[in-house]
C-alpha cells in the first residue's frame, strides 16, 4: 500500500457491510519529521502514533500516518443502491419539483 500510495495518492476505502460504502480519497502520507505538514497533519501524526503506542506499547520511533481526504462516496448496498454516487449528489435536472 505504501509503494501504491507514493505513486499514485488516488486510492478507494470499501466498508463491506449492509449498508456498504466506498470512499474515494486523495492519500497524503505524512513523515512525523515533515518540515511542510501543517499544525493539524502534525497533530494528527502525534495522535496516531499515541493509540499505536497504547496498544503496541510504547515505540522508539514516530511512524508514518496516512490523512485520506475524501472526494467522493457512494453506496454500493446490493440490490437497493448498486454504487449510486450519494456524495456529492449526481446533477439534479431542474423539474416542476425540483423547484418547490
Amino acid at each position: 500500500t505504501f509503494l501504491n500510495l507514493m505513486e499514485n495518492p488516488a486510492c478507494s476505502v470499501v466498508f463491506l457491510d449492509i449498508p456498504s460504502f466506498e470512499l474515494r480519497c486523495i492519500a497524503r502520507l505524512i513523515h512525523p519529521d515533515d518540515p511542510n505538514a501543517s499544525p493539524y497533519e502534525k497533530d494528527v501524526v502525534h495522535y496516531t502514533n499515541l493509540v499505536r503506542s497504547y496498544f503496541h506499547g510504547k515505540f522508539e520511533k514516530q511512524f508514518i500516518t496516512t490523512i485520506y481526504y475524501v472526494i467522493e462516496e457512494f453506496d454500493n448496498t446490493p440490490g437497493r443502491k448498486k454504487g449510486i454516487r450519494t456524495v456529492p449528489p449526481l446533477p439534479v435536472e431542474k423539474t416542476e419539483e425540483t423547484e418547490k
